[in-house]
């Protein structure tokens, strides 16, 4: 988001990410790891979709 020369950066509130859930349990049950992935590619999309990330 841009106002004037002004840039802020809106973001949900994680209370964990994708390291520590590793982290406590390695072995994720596929369909768990699958909503992750999931989870993770409409986020990048998103931000490419915005020109917030290239490449």
């Amino acid at each position: 988001m841009e106002s004037s020369h002004n840039y802020y950066i809106i973001q949900e509130i994680c209370d964990s990410d994708l390291q520590k859930l590793l982290a406590d349990d390695p072995r994720l049950p596929e369909q768990r790891a699958l909503g992750l992935l999931k989870q993770i590619c409409n986020g990048f999309l998103a931000l490419v979709k915005e020109g917030i990330v290239h490449r």
